[in-house]
């Protein structure tokens, strides 16, 4: 299988060994199929591998043999957690994330973000093979969604700093994905504090993907995750109240692709051009309304849900423009569209034949 990869003198020789942490996820697994797809082996950690063993013959199936392999990392908070793991790698791309929508206290959220990707930094500092490393971030650690204001600007300095301060004041009403953010926010800048203070001989950068939508790899193994989840319930919906939860936690932004993010994921490690940035993977505005108008297009025999009456987004991503470069510098295409990413999420429960619902709910 030749490479998917376009760039002539990339960091990374071909067949080099990528670290992938938290692989079994949306984003994750996407990254493992980049990275393969481009000529590179990867190992990934997952907190347990008899839970995940599928993903050896998933990838055996697709890739060949002795291309992929998995590590276990129960606790990916504890010293050392990623030392063994680490051995030997070219990169490491961290994905995994500490996140647990039951816990309500900032301190049972934000520090152990920050101790992961510690961990991270720790383990490819103790590495001498590891070449870059990547870090994935969120759009809401640069600033959360407010539909239909003007004026605002997206850039490499945006942060959302004031999610952090809500996230301490514990009598302040919040938005449901407020400690998410707070602890997106404390880790990446806890990542630029230790690249100024420790100056590592590795490259390092940070994905800031906005809403993940798009096909999912294994929906047979994976469900529907995340919120790529949050499509299948709009494919479901019959009523707006049916989407209570998605409409409070997912106001109208920006959204890009689950594969390109991928992508996004392997140029940081890869591009020679890519040091010390913030990638924002920005593709596009939308709201629920947009992606229902999708949904019936592509089903327009089935009874959906009607109008939504959302808002838009009107912020200018000024950083998205480069995350475009990249993809086209390392991959030869850009952003995938809205109406293409909600199709291959569509089939991926349709085709898969997923009943249960997928994506994070109030009851998680």
């Amino acid at each position: 299988m030749s490479s998917t990869l376009k760039l002539e003198n990339p960091i990374l020789a071909p067949g080099s060994l990528i670290l992938i942490t938290g692989c079994n996820g949306l984003i994750g697994s996407h990254c493992v199929d980049q990275a393969l797809a481009a000529g590179y082996t990867v190992r990934g950690t997952v907190r347990s591998i008899s839970k995940n063993s599928w993903m050896l013959d998933f990838f055996k199936e697709r890739y060949g043999d002795g291309k992929f392999s998995l590590a276990e990392v129960p606790d990916i908070t504890a010293p050392n957690c990623f030392d063994e793991a680490a051995k030997d790698v070219a990169a490491i791309a961290h994905t995994a994330m500490f996140m647990d929508f039951s816990k309500q206290l900032p301190q049972e959220v934000i520090p152990p973000t920050v101790e992961s990707v510690m961990r991270g930094l720790e383990a490819a500092s103790k590495t001498p093979s590891v070449k870059s490393f990547v870090l994935t971030s969120s759009a809401w650690a640069a600033m959360f969604p407010s539909p239909d204001t003007p004026g605002l600007v997206i850039d490499t300095d945006s942060w959302n700093t004031q999610a952090v301060t809500d996230a301490w004041d514990l009598e302040k009403e919040k938005h449901p994905a407020n400690l998410y953010a707070a602890s997106k926010v404390e880790a990446e800048k806890t990542l630029w504090k230790y690249v100024e203070e420790k100056k590592p001989d590795f490259v390092v950068n940070v994905v800031l993907p906005s809403t993940v939508l798009g096909g999912i790899l294994a929906p047979k193994y994976q469900g529907i995750p995340s919120t790529a989840g949050f499509v299948q319930q709009c494919f479901n919906a019959k009523k707006k109240e049916d989407l209570g939860f998605v409409l409070t936690f997912c106001l109208p932004q920006w959204f890009v692709d689950v594969a390109d993010t991928g992508r996004l994921h392997l140029a940081a490690l890869v591009d020679p051009n890519c040091k010390s940035e913030r990638i924002f993977g920005y593709a596009e505005t939308y709201n629920w309304d947009k992606v229902v108008d999708v949904i019936k297009k592509i089903d327009p025999k089935g009874e959906h849900v009607g109008d939504l009456g959302q808002g838009k987004d009107l912020s200018e991503c000024k950083a998205a423009k480069r995350g475009e470069e990249i993809l086209k510098e390392c991959f030869g295409k850009g952003w995938t569209g809205l109406e293409d990413s909600v199709e291959e999420n569509i089939k991926s429960f349709v085709l898969g034949e997923v009943k249960k619902e997928g994506g994070w709910s109030s009851g998680m």
